[in-house]
This record gives C-alpha cells, structure tokens and sequence, in this order.
C-alpha cells in the first residue's frame, strides 16, 4: 500500500490458534455451462499480532508493532460461472475483528465486522483472438490503529475507521501469430480514487479527528507486450 514502510526492532513474534473449514461443489450442467463453488469459515485467535500502522497521515507513513490480543472470524462465499466464452465470477466476506492494545484507552472489545465484495467478467472472442475483462472490488470500513500526540506532545496510539471505496479496473487483451505475441490495454482505477477518510479517537476519546489517507495517483492506463518463446 506504500513504500514508506518503517521497521520495529521491539517486535515480538505472533502466536495463536487458528482453524479453517471450506466447503467445495462444482456443477457441470452441460459442456457450454458450469459453475465452481467454494465457502470458508475460519476463526483466528493471536497474541502479538504484527501489524502495520499509521505512523504520518502526509506524507503517508506506516510502521510495525505488536497488537496485544487480535480475534478474528468470518465467512467467504466465491461462485464462478462460465457459459461458453463468458466467464462470470463473484465473491463476498464478512470479516469480524477484534483487537487490544493495552496502550490504548476506551479499547472497544466487540467485533467490527468488515464487508468486502468482488466481482469479474472476462468475454473471449475466438475468431479475433480478443478477451475484454473487468474487475471489480469494494473494501468495506476497516479498523486501524494510527500514532496521534497529545497536548503536551506524547505519542500515542488510537483506533480509529478508515473509510469504504471501490476499485475497477478494465483491459483488453489480443493475441498474435500463433499466440507468440500479446498485447493488453487496460485501464486502472476507473473510479479515480485518490484518497479515502479515516476517524481516529482523540486523546481525550470525547471527540474524533479526521484526516485524508492517500490510496492511489488515480486513474491510469497501461500498454503490454509479451512475447513467449516457445522453447518447449
């Protein structure tokens, strides 16, 4: 997410439990129509989770330290469908996560559930050799720990909420002379997101400061070329 990424030589390693169950059924309805589908529960509990937090809103800068006590569970459904040269794909999380830091007052206990979703489309053209695809996905709010100061210039750390955004992306991809060459065009973040907006807990936990995180440089386009050479 950045490359202004600060290290911690105080960090302790992460332990805890972990457990995952994921439930998979594919259905072949005819050689033109089939469908994969997969859902997963997990339930993670660690002490002294790594985690990575927000040291400087501008210039965005992040470092590592150790969460006290992180629970998290939650559920993942994915379903891809393909009908003949379309290809359709589609997934949903619920996340729930609850962390502790001792340093941190008013620490709320409950689970802040995060809703996450993702969706593809790919439509193959055989004749031109020719795919347009999409992809999109949404973050739901997420919870963070960022470094604030107090009035007397102390450092310290709060919870805050960073804000939901949205991603799409698009290319098209053409293959050439036996498929030895590829050229894709496409385009990132159509939705031109920039920045997004998260709340963190002031020092006296009766009021919220809000500050502007930057995400991306916004929308931009790129040209690819390969070349396989077939050596096998």
């Amino acid at each position: 997410v950045n490359h202004d990424l600060r290290g911690n030589e105080n960090l302790k390693p992460e332990t805890g439990l972990s457990a995952f169950l994921h439930l998979k059924k594919n259905w072949k309805v005819n050689e033109n129509l089939r469908s994969q589908n997969k859902l997963s529960l997990w339930k993670i509990s660690l002490k002294d989770k790594i985690e990575l937090v927000t040291v400087n809103d501008a210039p965005l800068q992040y470092s590592y330290m150790n969460v006290d006590h992180y629970d998290t569970q939650g559920i993942t459904y994915t379903n891809d469908l393909k009908f003949k040269n379309f290809l359709l794909g589609a997934g949903a999380t619920l996340t729930g996560i609850k962390q502790d830091l001792n340093d941190v007052l008013n620490t709320n206990e409950k689970y802040f559930y995060t809703l996450n979703l993702n969706a593809q489309a790919a439509w193959n053209i055989p004749n031109i050799n020719t795919t347009l695809s999409l992809f999109y996905r949404y973050n739901g709010e997420q919870e963070l720990y960022t470094m604030r100061t107090n009035e007397n210039g102390d450092a310290y750390y709060a919870k805050g909420v960073q804000e939901a955004y949205s991603w799409l992306d698009a290319s098209i991809k053409k293959s050439f002379w036996d498929d030895r060459f590829e050229l894709t065009f496409g385009a990132r973040n159509l939705l031109d997101v920039k920045s997004i907006k998260n709340t963190t807990e002031s020092a006296s936990g009766h009021t919220e400061a809000s500050s502007n995180m930057m995400l991306g440089y916004g929308r931009s386009f790129f040209l690819k070329f390969l070349y396989n050479l077939k050596l096998n």
